[in-house]
């Protein structure tokens, strides 16, 4: 999670708003990395999947 705050930390201590952030930064980290090891892939298919992905977060 965010700081290396579990998610726990934020349950107990974080406002909501604090949660929201730390899981969406999260999430935000995981999809790129899957976004890098599916571009690096030779199958075409995926390629234009991470492309959509660029696309829909405009």
């Amino acid at each position: 999670m965010n700081r290396g705050r579990p998610f726990d930390y934020f349950y107990r201590f974080g406002a909501q708003f604090e949660l929201e952030e730390a899981v969406a930064g999260w999430l935000r980290g995981q999809i790129a990395q899957i976004e890098q090891q599916l571009a690096s892939s030779t199958d075409p298919l995926l390629e234009q999947r991470v492309e959509f992905s660029k696309l829909a977060e405009t």
